[in-house]
């Protein structure tokens, strides 16, 4: 790609400043484990790494040649558990599909931001929440040790949830969303596991004729690239906002016990 003008003067600064700070990295680190590893792996979470961290790691694996590759590479920590699933299910640029939203269903979520611009609110959670005070109607929820199921984590790999404690409510939660769908006369399909399974996997590639603890499709085949991009302010991490509320009381609980 050849960029041209005052654009393309921003981007070789950018650039210029990206391998200055690689210099001072590398200077600054064990500079030689990493210019010899044979397969070299950055881990890095997404929950507190920023973009332009990401741009600087993906900048020192394109010159040390360690971007591509099923054992090298960036190896991101997603925010939440099953991020990647979503995503490989189409679940994508939602914040468009919201800002055009009148009505808004929350399924264990508690958002920090401002609800009261929907015309209806309806939360699914496990306890009450910030946002299932505002709502118009509140439904109770199954949280993942009361749940059988499946999830794809950081890696892509299909992994199974197996429920720990029994069921305290007569409906699952699919079953309630199904409820819900039944009075707008809608049809979500079957509530059965296998037959949601197949339906995922008829649209989406992805998960076709992959098992348990096997990575989807498309991860099996993937081979990562990396180009140089511009490291622009020097901005590397920053909190991002856990929305979910079980989550969160749960990693609060955690804190105290490592603080005693």
């Amino acid at each position: 790609m050849i960029v041209t003008g005052d654009d393309g003067w921003l981007f070789y600064r950018g650039l210029e400043n990206s391998l200055r700070v690689l210099t001072e990295l590398l200077l600054t680190i064990p500079g030689e484990g990493l210019v010899q590893a044979k397969n070299l792996v950055m881990v890095i979470g997404d929950k507190y790494v920023t973009e332009e961290a990401a741009a600087m790691i993906g900048n020192l694996l394109a010159l040390l040649d360690q971007a591509d590759g099923k054992r090298s590479g960036i190896f991101p920590v997603a925010v939440k558990n099953n991020s990647l699933g979503l995503n490989y299910m189409g679940v994508q640029n939602t914040a468009a599909v919201l800002s055009e939203a009148k009505a808004l269903l929350l399924f264990g979520e508690d958002p920090s931001t401002d609800l009261s611009r929907y015309d209806f609110l309806m939360v699914q959670d496990t306890h009450l929440t910030q946002a299932a005070e505002r709502a118009d109607v509140v439904l109770p929820a199954l949280a993942f040790p009361e749940v059988n199921g499946t999830f794809v984590n950081t890696e892509g790999r299909l992994l199974k949830v197996k429920k720990a404690v029994e069921n305290p409510l007569e409906f699952s939660n699919i079953e309630m969303v199904q409820a819900i769908a039944d009075i707008l006369s809608a049809d979500l399909g079957s509530a059965c596991p296998k037959k949601i399974r197949k339906a995922i996997e008829k649209d989406h590639p992805a998960f076709r004729e992959v098992e348990a603890g096997e990575l989807l499709m498309h991860f099996a085949a993937e081979q990562p690239g990396l180009a140089l991009t511009p490291y622009v302010d020097g901005r590397l991490f920053t909190e991002l906002p856990c929305t979910d509320y079980l989550m969160n009381t749960i990693q609060n609980e955690l804190d105290k016990v490592i603080k005693s």
